[in-house]
């Protein structure tokens, strides 16, 4: 019986491999049917394995799992029944896949797909174990016809019945052959190699050429490779290989690869671009690639700077290596003349207007794709003596003339070019070029619906276009005069097209008399212009419908009654015959008057949370890295003195994500990126002593304020002491409370901890004289002359004393940085005078070794000064030097100083500091940071920025809006300074910053606390030394206008101010109209009469033809 069931098993497992359908003795069956019936199987589970190169590679496994010592093992012929596996593979030379199945009982699973890869499984189920093998023998069997096997090479059945031809040679090992070919750069051999060993071989032969590429054409250092350095040169970046060496490898990249291989590869491109090159159209003609097209479009896409020879392609395309496509053709025929000097170029220009495939086929396309032929130019004798000559301006002209380029195509697409997506440029070519044909009314008519369009086009000048060719055609009987008035209203509310406004209202008038029937369309289009705030349209449109409209139209009357609020100047006594007095309402009638603000707001508000959980201390080391804010940083180094029990033993693994992040980022501010050492350092050893070298290219002083504080908190670390630093914040986002400053003080002196001045003056600079009466019992307690020094920093006292008595032995401890002086804390009274007295004058310091530092004795409000800037360089026309455009930059003198004390805050910079980007803040987190230092009195930090960000307007501005920002935060003292930085502002070459400024503007005279006339005096200054365009400042501080009448009463006192300061020893800057535009229609508004100032002002100027009916209607 034992010999039977063997004998049934084996027949069972030889019937699941035969390439036949499958038969299963009646026996066997039974024998299996009866094993199923006896043994339930349970907790059937799917186990995925993935190999490439084994039979339980990349297959769905399923695995029988029977609970142990219940049921007996299956009979081994039933399990063969029940479960069959094949693993079968297919290569050759552009496939590796593999195909597996796998049965048990009733059902089988297939799984297939790219060798390497997990694959696709499928799994159907059948009536019966029977029909379950017979289908997987079936289909098993098609795909040994097929060319699967076991060993990966086609099957003896998938072969039988071809010739030797494609019967497909052995694997053998080529790369070493192909490797000499290279190396010995034989173009004689390489095409009949790749002919005999490419079958077969494909996959091998392509690493073998990216390998040699790697080697022969990438650049690399060549120090380790002495023999390929270039002769008489010093550097060793370079090439292994020469030009030889590349032309063999790029053709046989484009004789083997495939699109996806070669799309990578950029020196195809060079190598495609000479196709008539001997070696180089024999491989084409062998490989025949189909992948030309699609690799061309993509370099394309890659590189717009990167045209092909229209020659080449030309080339390509009659020898059918690629196919016609509209866009590569178009880009390649717009570079086809370019400055080249290796070649003729209106020989070239000749054979194009004989080439009837180019200007039939190929020109029109020009039209259907911006290729920028705007750019491409040349030399008339290919030499650069001459002016250059554009060439497609002269190719378009002489088509046209020529008539082998349709005009009205060409006017149809011209046109329709201003309304596509294409860059201003190339649409202003076209439009210069529709200009230059002088086209006729009636030329232009057909295409008037496409001219309207026009009209909604977001760049200005493309409507200007539009309306100048509607002024055109207007007058025309076939003009479509409705479709018109449809189209140009939403223009008519546009402020950035000011000239299309003016040309439609010229229109208006002439289709008013025309057009009776359309006038209250007219009229009612007409009303939109008053959404612009511009005195002179808003003018304009009045007069006209004064002229042509009446005051029964209702609808008319009822849009101007909607508008009334925005009407300029006296435009609303222009309207008073649709307009009564009363319809103004009062709003305006009781002006309010600005006056700034003297309180100050309390900051004291909101107290700063400690960590009290591992959890917390994790959760700020991820703000710290998101945030560019001070305070998380502060929190953190707080915590490594008073709360080093919450880190874990394991806290070096679990903060290894964060350890990585810090590592490999680098943060937005110079104090995090010294604090992320520190952190870095700790969370590999909590125990690691801090210590780190200082940037080289860090030098702005007041920034490595930093260093000091890193190394006083690792000097509590290293005492054990819990006291936290001084001038940790108690309040958000950098206030302490007097109290508890006065506290941590009494702290060190009963504990005999030494305190870093860095850190006092911090603290010191820290404290607003807010709950003050909470310290006093605390001040009590305080010995020495710590004592009186917090007493005036309370404001308890307003006297100054220097001189101390002699030190305490808490004095002792002191920590001593920036140099020897006679007394020490002397540096501690200059900090707190000049915080709390920010504009006071102390001849306390007189005799101090500190005396002569800015802003000790007294402020430092240096005298702006506007130097005159330019370049000089050569013109490659004339062959002379040429001295560039004057641009204009601020600055003003330091004392020669070199370093400056640490605790000195407000001097610290304030040295002969050259601008250099080196010494720019920069970043938004720099400037936080600087102003977290010292939080009372900004001035430093004006200072500077006026020094390097606002000497010329086209800094970053990232510092800039920063500063802004701060400006609004309560506890900002807006100064004197601060005003000038605000100012330069509104002329920034950056309109985000410009945008910023009218913004801040706004909420600063919401919360009164702008000076308008420090700031009218300053923005006057700058004016008048030409620090840039002057509409920058006329539109920035004009944004504020009609926001409320504390605005409007604001903005006319800056007005005042500017006009009795600015001088304009010339003519009046471009587009001063405006100013006074504006100023007329605030001073309506607020019922105020011109200073005396600025009534001077418009005296003098009252003649100026386009000021002078304004300034009539201000003097009267």
């Amino acid at each position: 019986m034992h010999n039977v069931f063997k004998h049934t098993a084996a027949v069972a497992e030889r019937d699941c491999y035969r390439s036949k359908p499958h038969k299963v003795s009646k026996h066997a069956a039974a024998v299996a049917e009866r094993d199923c019936n006896q043994h339930k199987i349970h907790n059937v589970s799917k186990k995925h394995s993935s190999s490439s190169s084994s039979s339980s590679s990349n297959q769905t496994q399923q695995q029988i799992i029977l609970q142990p010592n219940k049921f007996p093992k299956l009979s081994y012929f039933t399990q063969k029944i029940l479960r069959m596996k094949k693993h079968l593979t297919f290569v050759d030379d552009t496939s590796d896949k593999f195909w597996n199945i796998e049965t048990f009982g009733s059902q089988f699973t297939v799984t297939y797909g790219k060798s390497g890869t997990s694959g696709t499984s499928q799994t159907k189920n059948f009536e019966s174990e029977e029909a379950c093998l017979k289908a997987a023998g079936k289909i098993m069997n098609e795909k040994i016809k097929k060319g699967y096997s076991e060993e990966g090479q086609p099957s003896e059945i998938a072969t039988k019945g071809k010739s030797e031809k494609e019967i497909k040679p052995a694997k053998k090992d080529v790369a070493p052959e192909y490797d000499n070919l290279i190396k010995t750069k034989n173009k004689t051999a390489i095409l009949p190699f790749l002919n005999d060993n490419s079958k077969g071989n494909l996959e091998a032969l392509k690493k073998a050429i990216k390998k040699n590429k790697r080697y022969w054409v990438d650049y690399v250092d060549l120090e380790n490779d002495p023999e390929f350095k270039p002769k008489g040169k010093n550097w060793y970046w370079g090439k292994r290989g020469d030009e030889n060496h590349e032309k063999l490898i790029v053709l046989s990249a484009i004789a083997l690869f495939s699109k996806s291989d070669v799309l990578a590869w950029d020196e195809v491109f060079s190598m495609l671009s000479n196709p008539e090159d001997k070696e180089t159209l024999e491989v084409l003609e062998w490989a025949k690639p189909n992948w030309i097209n699609e690799y061309l479009l993509d370099q394309r896409r890659k590189n717009e700077w990167r045209t092909f020879p229209y020659e080449a392609l030309r080339f390509l395309e009659d020898r059918e290596f690629i196919a016609y496509s509209p866009d590569l053709f178009a880009t390649s025929l717009a570079a086809m003349v370019t400055m080249s000097h290796n070649n003729v170029p209106r020989l070239k220009i000749e054979k194009l207007l004989e080439d009837a495939t180019a200007y039939k086929r190929d020109v029109p396309q020009l039209f259907n794709y911006d290729c920028n032929i705007q750019n491409f130019v040349f030399w008339e004798d290919g030499q650069d003596e001459r002016p250059e000559r554009k060439t497609w301006e002269i190719v378009l002209d002489e088509l046209l003339a020529q008539k082998k380029l349709d005009k009205n195509f060409f006017i149809e697409h011209t046109i329709l070019i201003q309304t596509k997506d294409w860059t201003n440029n190339a649409k202003s070519f076209f439009r210069k070029r529709l200009l230059a044909q002088e086209l006729s009314v009636e030329e232009l008519l057909p295409f008037q619906e496409h001219i309207f369009a026009c009209l909604h086009n977001a760049f200005p000048a493309v409507t200007a276009f539009g309306m100048d060719l509607v002024k055109k055609i207007s007058e025309h009987p076939r003009f479509a005069s409705d479709s018109f008035l449809d189209w140009v209203e939403p223009m008519l509310m546009r402020a950035d097209c000011k000239t299309s406004v003016k040309t439609a209202l010229m229109v208006f008038e002439k289709m008013a008399k025309s057009h009776p029937k359309l006038k209250k369309k007219i009229h009612l289009n007409t009303t939109e212009v008053f959404l612009i705030p511009d005195l002179n349209l808003q003018q304009r449109a009045a007069r006209f419908l004064n002229k042509s409209a009446s005051e029964k139209e209702t609808e008319l009357v009822e849009k101007l009654v909607s508008y009334s609020e925005l009407l300029q100047g006296a435009v609303r006594s222009d309207l008073s015959k649709f307009i009564s007095d009363q319809t103004f309402g009062s709003e305006h009638s009781a002006a309010e008057i600005y006056q700034p603000k003297t309180t100050s707001e309390k900051v004291l508000t909101e107290r700063v949370t400690l960590p009290e959980t591992w959890n917390d201390v994790v959760f700020l080391f991820g703000e710290f890295i998101s945030s560019d804010e001070v305070l998380p940083m502060e929190i953190l180094l707080n915590t490594y003195i008073v709360s080093r029990h919450l880190f874990p033993a394991d806290q070096s693994k679990q903060l290894q994500p964060y350890y990585k992040q810090l590592e490999n980022n680098y943060l937005g501010g110079f104090h995090l990126n010294y604090a992320s050492v520190f952190f870095r350092q700790k969370m590999l050893d909590i125990n690691f002593k801090f210590q780190i070298e200082d940037d080289s290219d860090e030098k702005i002083a007041t920034l490595m304020s930093i260093k000091h504080i890193l190394y006083a908190v690792q000097a509590r670390i290293d005492r054990n002491s819990t006291i936290p630093m001084l001038s940790f914040p108690t309040h958000k986002p950098h206030w302490i409370e007097p109290k508890t400053l006065l506290q941590r003080l009494l702290d060190c002196q009963e504990n005999n901890v030494a305190v870093d001045w860095v850190d006092l003056a911090v603290a010191i600079s820290r404290m607003p004289r807010e709950n003050v009466s909470e310290a006093l019992p605390i001040l009590e307690k305080i010995n020495g002359e710590f004592k009186e020094l917090l007493a005036y920093c309370l404001g308890l006292t307003d006297e100054i004393k220097v001189n101390a008595p002699k030190k305490s032995l808490f004095g002792k401890l002191l920590s001593k940085i920036g140099g020897e002086t006679a007394n020490p804390v002397a540096y501690s009274w200059a900090v707190a005078a000049r915080t709390h007295n920010p504009n006071g004058i102390f001849p306390e310091f007189d005799n101090t070794d500190f005396a002569n530092f800015h802003m000790v004795k007294a402020p430092f409000a240096p005298e702006l000064k506007s130097f005159e800037r330019f370049y000089e360089y050569k013109d490659y026309e004339t062959k002379k030097m040429v001295r560039s455009e004057i641009w204009h930059e601020l600055g003003f003198d330091t004392q020669p100083v070199k370093t400056v004390p640490a605790p000195l805050l407000y001097s610290l910079d304030l040295i002969n500091q050259k601008r250099n980007y080196l010494f720019e803040l920069g970043t938004p987190a720099n400037v936080k940071y600087w102003n977290s230092l010292m939080p009372q009195n900004g001035d430093a930090l004006a200072l500077h920025l006026l020094k390097q960000s606002c000497a010329q307007t086209n800094s970053s501005g990232a510092d800039l809006k920063a500063f802004l920002q701060l400006t609004v935060d309560p506890g900002f003292r807006m100064s004197l300074l601060a005003h000038k930085v605000l100012g330069c502002a509104f002329f920034h070459d950056s309109k985000e910053v410009r945008m910023m400024a009218s913004e801040i503007l706004g909420m600063l005279i919401e919360n009164g606390s702008v000076d308008m006339e420090a700031l009218g005096k300053h923005c006057a200054f700058l004016s008048d030394v030409r620090y840039a365009p002057f509409q920058r400042l006329s539109d920035s501080v004009a944004a504020v206008k009609d926001i409320s009448a504390v605005h409007n009463s604001a903005l006319q006192g800056f007005y005042d101010s500017f006009l009795s300061d600015v001088k304009y020893e010339a003519k009046l800057p471009t587009n001063f109209k405006k100013l006074v535009e504006n100023y007329l229609d605030v001073a309506l508004k607020n019922g105020q009469k011109p200073t005396f100032q600025a009534k001077t002002f418009f005296e003098k100027h009252k003649d100026v033809a386009s000021l002078k009916p304004l300034i009539k209607q201000i003097l009267d």
